[in-house]
């Protein structure tokens, strides 16, 4: 259903839903936040500088640490 809606849309990039994976970037320090009190920061792969901040459970290095919400492109967390 996800990739249906997804594939009506006009989108710049290609998206593909074959393998839908459980991994979470967050971009907002919030999301993070959340995260971490649902005991759930084993399903973040990527988060932002500002997420490290306010979880430290994050700095642990296995993490990608992207720039922010605004300039993390698609091809970076892809």
């Amino acid at each position: 259903m996800l990739q249906e809606q997804l594939s009506s849309r006009n989108l710049p990039y290609a998206v593909s839903m074959t393998d839908p994976s459980r991994r979470i970037v967050s971009l907002q320090p919030s999301v993070t936040v959340i995260l971490d009190r649902l005991n759930s920061l084993d399903l973040l792969v990527a988060c932002t500088r500002y997420c490290q901040a306010v979880c430290t459970g994050v700095n642990d290095g296995s993490r990608l640490i992207v720039k922010d919400s605004w300039s993390t492109g698609l091809e970076t967390i892809a």
